[in-house]
C-alpha cells in the first residue's frame, strides 16, 4: 500500500477547513446554549421533515462515495471517470440544495416560522435554525462551485481536496441532522 502524502492543495483544504470548523463548532454552542436556555423547545419537525432530512443525508453521503471514488480514478489516470464521479457530485449537491430550500419554503411560508416569530413564540429556534441550516448551505453552494472548477480541470486540479470539502460539509450535515432535526421532532403523530 502506498504512503499517502497530502498535496498543497489538500494541505490549503485541511486549514481551511480547521478554521471552518472552528466557526462551525461556535454557531453550534450558540444553538446550544439557545436551546438550554428556552422553556420550551418547540418539536417542530414532522415526518414529512424527516423524510427530506432523511433524503438530503442520503444525497449528501452519495456525493462522499462519489468523490471518493473521483479521487481514486484520478490517481489512477482514469479522468474521465473521475470527471463523471465530479459531476454526478454536483447534481446530487444540487438535489441538497434544492431540498434544503423546499423544507425552508415549508416552514417560512406555510409554518411561519420567519426570523422574528414562530407558531410556538421561540424566537431563537428560528435563528437557529435558519442560521446553522444556512452555514450548510452556502458550504454546498461554495462545493457547487469549487467542484465545477475541479471537473472542469480534472487533469490538472486535485479531487482529493474537493473530496475533504465534501466530507466535512457532509459531517456538518450529520451533526445538524441528529443535533437539530431529530433533537426537535414531534414523533406523537406516528
Amino acid at each position: 500500500m502506498k504512503n499517502f502524502v497530502a498535496t498543497r492543495h489538500q494541505r490549503g483544504m485541511a486549514i481551511f477547513l480547521g478554521v471552518d470548523l472552528l466557526l462551525f463548532l461556535g454557531l453550534f454552542a450558540s444553538y446550544l446554549n439557545l436551546r438550554s436556555q428556552a422553556h420550551q423547545w418547540p418539536g417542530a419537525f414532522h415526518f414529512a421533515s424527516g423524510l427530506v432530512a432523511f433524503a438530503i443525508t442520503l444525497f449528501a453521503l452519495s456525493g462522499s462515495f462519489a468523490m471518493f471514488y473521483a479521487v481514486r480514478y484520478q490517481v489512477s489516470a482514469g479522468y474521465e471517470i473521475a470527471m463523471r464521479l465530479v459531476v454526478a457530485t454536483i447534481a446530487v449537491l444540487g438535489t441538497v440544495l434544492i431540498l434544503l430550500g423546499m423544507e425552508w419554503v415549508r416552514l417560512y411560508f406555510i409554518s411561519d416560522v420567519t426570523f422574528t416569530a414562530n407558531p410556538w413564540g421561540v424566537p431563537a429556534f428560528s435563528w437557529s435554525y435558519y442560521g446553522l441550516t444556512g452555514f450548510y448551505a452556502v458550504h454546498v453552494l461554495a462545493l457547487l462551485i469549487y467542484l465545477s472548477v475541479v471537473a472542469a480541470k480534472i487533469k490538472t486540479s486535485d479531487a482529493g481536496s474537493g473530496a475533504l470539502f465534501v466530507h466535512f460539509t457532509n459531517l456538518v450535515w450529520l451533526i445538524l441532522l441528529f443535533g437539530v432535526y431529530f433533537a426537535s421532532a414531534d414523533l406523537q403523530g406516528l
